[in-house]
């Protein structure tokens, strides 16, 4: 949910202001957006500062057993330094490999020669030919050859190598520049190390950038004030959650400050905080990838929620894959501090939804969990009513209860976003607003059971066990589900636009009927993906399977397994199993992802686009 916010507005004396501000970031719960404010010249360096600790903080572990610094600051002007000694060292790494490259074609000479030839009256000279064009002369060797280039040397003023381009090598011996080489590494290394026993320093880093994030909203707070009375009085505006009103005001009336309260108004960008149960709070940033909703609007996460997990449950659909994925999020929530266990808890509810599905797919990592027509060796005889959505081929067809699946739940979602879309309309614009959404989903009801009759893609023999569904609702007389869409049809055609004339809704509603349905089979049909990528990802496992028991396969068809090559068989089943769990999480992910922000979304009619709520706080 949305938490209720309401705006106030303070004014108060100049001469007040630091000691009212200090006051209020103890207070913590008032948002006066200093975080759009664009950062003065007066603050940069501050903001430089800031970024420069943040920076050194993201870069170091705890290290136990080691002596911190007396100060944080101390801290952070060391690890600067070394920082920058660390630059120069691969500046220099670079340059030296580099001279090693040129080099290494001409051998390991001793410079001194050549410049002791060079003061005896024979210059010595390097040069670079095209093989082609190579003619030999007095006073000039070949060294090597790089490609189709000749490395040549002269010796003597009077000693040139025709048609070649003269190289102005920087002479050094490659012993020296080996050298060299080492006592960077051994330098370097050393300074890693008294870089990573800075971590010491943690907890006081930590501290000194929360002072330093302090100091910097608290200029920035001085800067965003008003003066909209001539002379000295400053003004503030901002917003509070309702709740904390009372502790507010307490603040306010201790600081002498003026101040009222007022609703947000519909024209005004009010910042959105969500709220919500222990389950939905795991989604919320799911909710943030595509925007935070708008304060008119309802928090779509409790309702995407269960959707988005059983979605990616059905996407991945192998409980292999499933145990893996919680197996990965409970190790992670064992090395995670208490405030990060969110995403490591999303993992592990995402990974119980993708055990669940894969028996309900009767899958485990590309094997058959139960028997089935048409299925052999699988790891149990019998076959189990819990996998109702496994696949089935039987007298030479091959049904897909997964597929009629996929629609029905498609069909509920897309239902479950035009039902929120009327009560937000009623809410905040009436009733006449919110028959309109009412009126298309019962069009949708009306033609799901038309398509139930005529059993499109097997709707009308789905089934959950001993619930037969589709054949429930098929049985129902062909003249209901005929009603109910000519019902919605009639209605739209009245209660859309309710600011215009009767007269002319009709015709409008033609436009309406339009526009819906040709939109309303593509969304509910996109919930096919949710089948077929559960399909592909099955069927990619169980390849990888087929090839791994190749190696290990004799000629008469049985399986040999104590011969070495079922380590080879291992390592395929391994790679083969992590790729294919690496591309169909992904898909499982980016999928359901679609579904929520395109078609879930489009018939909610959501807008989004609220800035989070940022409270001015120590």
């Amino acid at each position: 949910m949305i938490i209720p916010v309401k705006k106030i507005d303070i004014l108060l004396h100049e001469s007040n202001r630091d000691v009212f501000l200090d006051g209020l970031q103890e207070v913590g719960v008032v948002d006066i957006n200093i975080a759009t404010l664009d950062v003065t010249e007066e603050l940069k360096d501050s903001l430089d500062e800031l970024a420069q600790v943040e920076d050194i903080i993201k870069k170091l572990k705890p290290v136990e057993n080691a002596q911190p610094l007396s100060s944080a600051s101390e801290v952070v002007v060391k690890a600067v330094a070394i920082e920058a000694e660390l630059e120069t060292i691969a500046e220099d790494e670079e340059k030296t490999k580099q001279l090693i490259s040129q080099l290494q074609p001409w051998g390991n000479f001793d410079p001194k020669i050549i410049q002791s030839l060079a003061q005896a009256g024979y210059p010595c000279r390097f040069w670079s030919i095209n093989a082609k064009n190579y003619v030999p002369s007095s006073g000039v060797f070949q060294i090597a050859s790089s490609g189709s280039s000749l490395l040549l040397f002269s010796v003597g003023k009077d000693s040139i190598a025709e048609n070649a381009d003269e190289l102005h090598l920087e002479l050094h011996s490659i012993d020296e520049l080996q050298s060299k080489l080492q006592n960077l590494n051994l330098r370097k290394t050393t300074l890693e190390n008294d870089y990573a026993s800075l971590g010491a320093n943690l907890d006081a880093l930590c501290n000194l950038r929360d002072e330093m994030q302090k100091k910097l909203d608290l200029g920035k707070a001085k800067l965003i004030a008003q003066k909209p009375i001539a002379g000295s009085l400053l003004h503030y505006a901002g917003w509070i959650p309702e709740s904390k009103q009372e502790a507010v005001q307490k603040y306010l009336d201790k600081a002498k400050a003026v101040y009222f309260f007022s609703e947000p108004k519909e024209e005004e960008s009010v910042p959105v905080a969500l709220k919500n149960g222990a389950f939905a709070k795991l989604f919320e940033p799911v909710t943030k990838i595509f925007a935070l909703p708008d304060y008119a609007e309802i928090d779509p996460t409790p309702f995407f929620a269960p959707f988005f997990a059983f979605f990616f449950g059905m996407c991945l659909g192998d409980t292999g894959y499933g145990a893996l994925l919680v197996i990965i999020g409970v190790v992670a929530l064992m090395k995670v501090s208490q405030e990060n266990r969110g995403i490591p808890l999303l993992i592990t509810v995402l990974g119980t939804s993708t055990f669940v599905a894969g028996i309900f797919l009767n899958t485990f990592f590309g094997m058959a969990i139960f028997t089935f027509p048409g299925v052999k060796d699988a790891i149990f005889d019998t076959a189990s009513p819990i996998a109702f959505l496994a696949t089935v081929s039987e007298n030479g067809q091959t049904s897909f209860p997964a597929m009629p699946f996929a629609m029905y739940l498609g069909v509920i979602q897309v239902i479950l976003g035009i039902l929120l879309k009327s009560f937000i309309k009623f809410r905040n614009n009436g009733l006449a607003y919110a028959l309109q959404p009412i009126a298309s989903a019962i069009i949708i009801v009306g033609v799901a059971l038309v398509m139930i009759k005529i059993n499109f893609i097997s709707l009308g023999e789905f089934s959950i066990g001993g619930l037969h569904i589709g054949a429930t609702l098929a049985a129902l007389p062909a003249v209901v589900g005929n009603g109910i869409t000519l019902a919605g049809v009639l209605l739209l055609l009245f209660v859309n636009s309710p600011e215009k004339p009767i007269y002319m809704r009709p015709l409008l509603g033609l436009w309406e009927i339009y526009t819906f349905s040709t939109g309303l089979m593509g969304d509910i049909l996109s919930y096919l993906r949710l089948f077929a990528l559960g399909l592909a990802g099955g069927l990619l496992g169980n390849a990888f399977n087929g090839i791994a028991l190749m190696f290990i396969t004799n000629a008469d068809g049985t399986t040999n397994w104590s011969t070495p090559m079922v380590l080879v068989a291992a390592l395929v089943f391994i790679i083969g199993h992590g790729i294919n769990f690496c591309l169909s999480g992904l898909g499982a992910f980016v999928h359901p992802l679609r579904l929520t922000f395109v078609e879930f979304y489009k018939n909610l009619e959501f807008k989004g686009g609220a800035r989070a709520f940022s409270p001015f706080k120590k």
